[in-house]
């Protein structure tokens, strides 16, 4: 019997460490190193009979979510060095589990020498006792950096992010530093300093200063002629000309304007009328383009579509075959409301009717080639929309604009304040495509709780970005992003 129990109590004490080691914090990462942008969702593990727990987090860090099965109570404490976050729950005979989101900006990133993720930094909770602990790491970041660690890498995926998996085993703090892909190995990062590699090619041979020029008649370059020389060698040359040459007053060229004349043109004056004429005619063609096009999709004539759609319109034939496919049992007409030249081309506004019911608006660019206009451009929204650029509502144009430069430049501050939920989800959109598109119209619903970009990315496709929006205070807040194809 005593045998029997020697061998338990054996069998208890050598599975108990294992049960210890067993435990380890599961990190979830997502970071964006030119910001100094993170996001973590952690599991760590809280040993039995524990009944608190405290540590520091980055200063101004964001704690969204913590939880524990027994938890009593909570507080976030932020000061100027740190957060202080602080739990109190009721202890078990088992060990817990924590359960930590948090996200926010780390204060000088840009200034680490190292620019690592490191206990300095307290991107990852740092308690006044760091006990050595089991790991499994998975950091999201831009493909543009390579990050290392400690650890045994797991796995590695790339998409529009690169995710790295990494199982560290009995270590205190974690720490990650990375750098662009272009840098030196691990064993050599210490010795990078930022600068260019000097070119140790041989130079190219130039002549000695002191080396005579072969045509010493040349006039130096840096010589200014004077102006009046110029006007009389060139008033002698026209004499001789004129001398020389037969008399051919039939195909006599016009007489050149006076310089009081030519002054009036080069200001643009004394075209007025023909600049008027031009766009007269250009504006009527464009709206007959317009209502040709219109009827042929009311018509479902794929020739016709085929004779205004410009050859290089993005999905020329699934846009065609779109537009063919609608219902015939109604009659598509259309009001040319605006129509805006500019250097690519003219901007259309107009209206389409479906027997004489406002259905839809469209923002269409047309191009003109010789005498024809054709269409190259095409966005559609519901009537109870309108265009960004024609909304009364000065305040949510600019509103737009920042949102499409924050978009463009990448301006996490701006998106971190203004988008409220699933932000990673978000951010990691945009970043996608952010480098990648060219906005091309934009409309606001009349209640002005939604907003709609059409985008094109880098390979042609067409995007619909959907932003719900409500007021706050001055600005708007975004409550939800969406992106679906269209054609």
């Amino acid at each position: 019997m005593k045998q029997i129990s020697l061998i338990s109590v054996l069998i208890v004490i050598l599975a108990f460490p294992a049960c210890v080691f067993a435990e380890q914090d599961v990190v979830e990462v997502f970071f964006i190193p030119e910001q100094g942008f993170i996001r973590v969702n952690a599991r760590i593990s809280v040993p039995a009979e524990q009944d608190q727990i405290q540590f520091k987090l980055f200063p101004k860090a964001h704690v969204t979510a913590l939880w524990i099965p027994t938890l009593l109570t909570y507080e976030v404490n932020n000061t100027t060095a740190a957060a202080v976050v602080s739990a109190v729950f009721q202890p078990d005979s088992a060990a817990q589990t924590l359960d930590l989101s948090y996200e926010g900006f780390l204060p000088n990133y840009e200034s680490e020498p190292m620019q690592a993720l490191d206990e300095t930094l307290m991107w990852y909770p740092l308690f006044e006792s760091q006990p050595n602990r089991d790991y499994r790491i998975k950091l999201s970041l831009s493909r543009d950096y390579l990050p290392k660690l400690d650890g045994k890498l797991l796995d590695v995926r790339e998409s529009a992010f690169a995710t790295y998996t990494w199982l560290v085993e009995n270590q205190g703090y974690p720490v990650i530093w990375f750098g662009d892909q272009e840098d030196t190995p691990e064993d050599e990062l210490d010795a990078v300093d930022g600068g260019t590699p000097v070119d140790k090619s041989e130079p190219d041979e130039t002549p000695e200063p002191d080396e005579e020029p072969e045509h010493p008649d040349t006039p130096d370059p840096t010589d200014e002629p004077d102006p009046s020389d110029a006007t009389e060698h060139t008033s002698e040359l026209g004499d001789e000309l004129k001398q020389d040459s037969p008399d051919t007053s039939e195909d006599k060229e016009p007489e050149p304007l006076e310089p009081a004349e030519a002054e009036d043109l080069e200001d643009g004056q004394g075209l007025d009328w023909m600049q008027d004429l031009v766009e007269s005619t250009d504006e009527e063609l464009i709206n007959e383009a317009v209502t040709e096009f219109v009827r042929a999709i009311s018509l479902s004539s794929r020739d016709d579509l085929n004779a205004l759609i410009h050859p290089d319109f993005t999905d020329r034939e699934q846009f065609i075959a779109y537009l063919i496919s609608r219902p015939h049992d109604s009659t598509i007409t259309n009001q040319v409301v605006e129509i805006r030249p500019t250097e690519s081309g003219s901007i259309v506004y107009c209206d389409l009717y479906e027997n004489d019911l406002l259905t839809s608006k469209v923002y269409s660019l047309w191009q003109n080639s010789a005498t024809n206009w054709f269409l190259v451009e095409w966005s559609q929204i519901p009537a109870e929309y309108e265009f960004d650029l024609r909304i009364g509502n000065s305040e949510l144009q600019r509103w737009l604009d920042d949102f499409r430069t924050a978009v463009t430049e990448f301006d996490l501050v701006w998106l971190d304040y203004h988008i409220t939920h699933n932000k990673l989800q978000a951010v990691k959109l945009l970043q996608a495509i952010r480098s990648e598109i060219e906005w091309i119209a934009s409309a606001v619903s009349t209640s002005e709780d939604q907003a709609v970009f059409m985008i094109k990315t880098q390979f042609s496709a067409r995007l619909k970005l959907t932003l719900n929006l409500y007021p706050d205070s001055e600005t708007w807040k975004i409550s939800a992003i969406a992106a679906e194809p269209v054609y």
